[in-house]
């Protein structure tokens, strides 16, 4: 009763029965939502969680490394905490505003990788990436993030993790799961809170 109370007041949608334990896809996200983002997981209890990089998206490390190491390893810190039950399932995709020692160091033993990786998860293809691709790839699902991409053509197999959560589940089915109302803001984003980049797909 608790935990759908709590479910409710943090606005966790209704997860249908064939995304639940799924392979969950996630993308740039800032410090402020993590406390949504665990309920999330622990309502979808993913087999494997992809995270295609910027692992905390509201510190910019690319534009100060030094000044802002110290902050961003306290939130890796965080979203260590929030994986602690799935890091050997998890896999992260080194951003532009990751530092790779910190990852490596903190999460063991989720696999750090870099872009652009191939593989395969619960018989189903991906190739993963932190920059939009050319979605050309003969793979099942390209996972991707970094930036909107209102001038790529998407497709049902081709999901960019800024726009939305994907769980795909063992047949190939993707559920869309909207970030929460500010998410946009915190990762300074110019084009609004997530609610004006909702896709859900074709």
């Amino acid at each position: 009763m608790l935990k759908t109370i709590k479910k409710k007041l943090l606005g966790i949608p209704n997860i249908p029965d064939y995304a639940i334990g799924g392979i969950l896809h996630i993308s740039d996200t800032p410090r402020p939502i993590y406390k949504w983002l665990k309920c999330l997981i622990d309502t979808v209890n993913p087999a494997y969680i992809v995270h295609t990089g910027d692992v905390a998206d509201d510190i910019k490390l690319e534009n100060a490394p030094e000044r802002l190491k110290g902050i961003y390893r306290e939130a890796v810190i965080e979203i260590r905490n929030i994986l602690t039950n799935y890091l050997s399932n998890t896999y992260i995709v080194v951003g532009n505003h990751d530092n790779e020692e910190i990852l490596s160091s903190l999460l063991q033993p989720a696999n750090i990788i870099r872009e652009p990786y191939r593989i395969t998860l619960n018989g189903i293809s991906f190739l993963l990436t932190h920059k939009p691709p050319t979605c050309t790839d003969d793979v099942d699902f390209i996972l991707f993030g970094h930036q909107p991409t209102e001038q790529i053509l998407e497709s049902s197999r081709c999901l960019n993790g800024i726009h939305n959560i994907h769980i795909i589940g063992k047949n190939k089915d993707v559920f869309y799961v909207p970030y929460p109302k500010g998410t946009n803001k915190y990762r300074k984003l110019r084009w609004g809170d997530a609610n004006d980049l909702i896709h859900r797909g074709p």
